[in-house]
C-alpha cells in the first residue's frame, strides 16, 4: 500500500486438495495447488489495511513471485483474483462472542468427511466485540439430551476465529430424540455479559453414525506405497486404542476387534496424498479398506482413492447409532470418455468376477477373471479400440453390472464442430436395413431399434435432440420420418440447424 508492504500471502496447497470434500472425483483432484481445488471453495484471505481515513486516498498493488527456476511448468497457469477494498467503523460491542459455524456434527457437504460423529464436536468461535476476548463458556446438548459445558481459553482480536472442540466422555451424550438437533451456545465472555445474543447460539441437525452389534474385523490391503500408509481406531475421548504405523507393500492385514460398548473412529491416512489407488499412478497399484463380521461379511466398503485422510465413526453393541447399512455396489469408468486407459471402479464385490468388453452390436471383444476384494481400480488398456460406444460386462455369483464407456481417440469429453462422429456409428447410420446391419442392432445391440440408434448417437455426443439433425443422411424410410419430426420440434423458427458443435 502506497509503495510500501503490508501483507504477504503463501497460495501453495499442499494437503487441501487431498482434503477435498468431494471425492473420489475424475481427473487430478487430489494433487496440490495454488490458491484452489477442483469442487472446493476458494479460500478468502483478509488483510486489515491501517493508517486510511474515511474520504481518503490509497494507491494499492499486489505482485506475485516469479516462476521457480526448477519448475518452470508453473509458467504455464493463469492467476484469477478478485479484490474487495470495505471501510468500517468501530465494533458496535465490546463483548461479543460469536458462534459462526458448527463443523461437527453437521450434514453439510463442506464437512462430510469428518461426518457422521459420535464424538466431540467442533465449532467455529469468533470474538465479534472491541476487547480481546480470552475465555467464554460453551453449553451444548442435542434435542432432547443432555447439557454439558464448556469453558474456552485463549486470545483473539477482534473478527478473529477459532476452531473449539467440545469434549463429549460418553456416547449417551448422543441419545436424544428423533429431531437430531445439535445447538450450542456461548456466554461469559471475558465472564461478563454477552452484549449481543442474536449471534450466541447455533443449531445443526446430524445423523447418528451406524451400529455393530457384532466383533468389528478391520480388512485392508496396502499399496506399492505402503511407507506412506498409517491406521488407527480411537475410543470416544481421542484415545487411540489400535495402530498400525509400518506396513508392507501389497499386503492383506485383518485384525479382529475386541471393542467394549462405545464409540469409534476409524482413521486411515495416507501422507502421499492419493489413498489406496490413484488412475494417474499405476505403479502404486490399488488397496482397498472394510470393515467386515466375523464370519466374512463386509459391512463397510470405503473408496480407495480418498486423497490423504478416510473416517468412519461407528458405535458397539448397545451404544446409540443406527442399523447397519446393506453394501452398495457402484461400478464406473474413470476417465469416461478415454483415450485409451482408464481404471474400471467396483465397490461392493468380493471374489473372482467375469469382465467382458463388449462392441454396440453386443459382441464379446475381451474377456478375462478378475480377483475383486470390496473396493478395487482394475487398469484397462483400451488403445487398440476405435472410437465408439463400448460396455463393460461384470459377472460374479449369477448377477451382471454394465458400464458404457467412450473410447475418444482425440482425448477429449465431447466432439468439436471440426471433428467427425465415430467410425463405427457412420456405419451404423449408413447401413440400410437389408444389409442387415440396423436389424443386428435391434436384435443384439444394447441399444435396440431405430430409437435405439437415435439415443446411441446422442449419448455418444453427449447431445440434445437439436444437435443430432446434423446426422444425416438417415436411409431407412421410417428413421428418417422419426428424424425430421425431431428435427421440427427441436428447432424453432430461424435457429441453427446443422453441424456437430459443443
Amino acid at each position: 500500500m502506497n509503495g510500501t508492504q503490508v501483507d504477504a500471502w503463501h497460495i501453495w496447497q499442499e494437503n487441501d486438495c487431498a482434503l477435498n470434500p468431494v471425492y473420489p472425483q475424475g481427473g487430478t483432484w487430489l494433487g496440490s495447488r495454488e490458491g484452489w481445488c477442483p469442487g472446493d471453495d476458494v479460500r478468502d484471505h483478509e488483510v486489515e489495511l491501517s493508517g486510511l481515513v474515511p474520504g481518503g486516498t490509497a494507491t494499492l498493488d499486489y505482485s506475485i513471485t516469479p516462476v521457480p527456476a526448477n519448475n518452470l511448468g508453473m509458467g504455464g497457469g493463469n492467476y484469477v483474483i478478485n479484490m474487495d477494498l470495505m471501510e468500517f467503523g468501530p465494533a458496535t460491542h465490546q463483548l461479543d462472542a460469536e458462534i459462526m459455524e458448527v463443523k461437527r456434527p453437521s450434514t453439510t457437504d463442506m464437512w462430510r468427511r469428518d461426518n457422521p460423529i459420535c464424538y466431540a464436536p467442533l465449532v467455529v468461535l469468533r470474538n465479534a466485540g472491541s476487547q480481546l476476548l480470552t475465555t467464554a463458556t460453551f453449553s451444548y446438548q442435542v434435542s432432547g439430551g443432555t447439557t454439558l459445558t464448556h469453558t474456552w481459553t485463549g486470545s483473539l482480536q477482534h473478527m478473529e476465529t477459532a476452531d473449539v472442540e467440545l469434549p463429549v466422555d460418553n456416547a449417551g451424550f448422543w441419545s436424544g430424540d428423533a429431531d437430531h438437533k445439535f445447538t450450542v451456545t456461548v456466554a461469559s465472555p471475558n465472564g461478563g455479559a454477552d452484549q449481543y445474543a442474536d449471534n450466541d447460539s447455533y443449531t445443526t441437525t446430524f445423523v447418528l453414525p451406524v451400529i455393530y452389534n457384532h466383533r468389528v474385523v478391520l480388512h485392508y490391503k496396502t499399496n506399492n506405497r505402503a511407507n506412506e500408509t498409517a491406521v488407527r481406531i480411537h475410543d470416544i475421548t481421542g484415545n487411540v486404542i489400535f495402530s498400525r504405523l509400518v506396513h508392507a507393500n501389497a499386503t492383506d492385514y485383518i485384525d479382529t476387534l475386541d471393542l467394549v460398548d462405545g464409540c469409534y473412529t476409524y482413521e486411515m491416512i495416507d501422507a502421499g496424498n492419493d489413498g489406496l489407488s490413484y488412475w494417474a499412478d499405476a505403479a502404486a497399484g490399488v488397496g482397498y479398506a472394510r470393515l467386515k463380521k466375523p464370519n466374512g461379511v463386509i459391512v463397510a466398503n470405503f473408496p480407495s482413492e480418498f486423497g490423504r485422510e478416510m473416517h468412519h465413526a461407528f458405535t458397539v453393541s448397545t451404544a446409540v447409532g443406527i442399523e447397519e447399512p446393506v453394501i452398495n455396489v457402484e461400478v464406473s469408468v474413470q476417465p469416461n470418455p478415454t483415450n485409451g486407459t482408464a481404471v474400471l471402479r467396483v465397490n461392493g464385490l468380493l471374489g473372482d468376477a467375469d469382465l467382458d468388453v463388449l462392441d454396440a452390436h453386443g459382441r464379446s471383444l475381451a474377456h478375462k477373471v478378475v480377483a475383486l476384494h470390496g473396493s478395487d481400480g482394475i487398469p484397462l488398456d483400451v488403445s487398440a479400440l476405435h472410437s465408439g460406444l463400448y460396455v463393460l460386462r461384470l459377472s460374479l455369483d449369477g448377477q451382471r453390472r454394465i458400464v458404457r464407456f467412450v473410447k475418444d481417440s482425440y482425448g477429449g469429453s465431447e466432439f468439436r464442430n471440426d471433428r467427425p462422429p465415430p467410425a463405427f456409428l457412420l456405419a451404423q447410420l449408413s447401413a440400410r436395413p437389408r444389409q442387415g446391419r440396423l436389424g443386428e442392432a435391434r436384435a443384439h445391440g444394447p441399444f435396440s431399434g431405430t430409437g435405439g440408434v437415435r439415443r446411441a448417437l446422442r449419448d455418444q455426443l453427449r447431445l440434445g435432440p437439436a444437435r443430432v439433425c446434423a446426422a444425416q443422411p438417415f436411409p431407412a424410410r421410417r428413421l428418417r420420418a422419426e428424424h425430421h419430426a425431431t428435427c421440427a420440434s427441436a428447432h424453432p423458427p430461424g435457429r441453427h440447424r446443422g453441424g456437430y458443435r459443443r
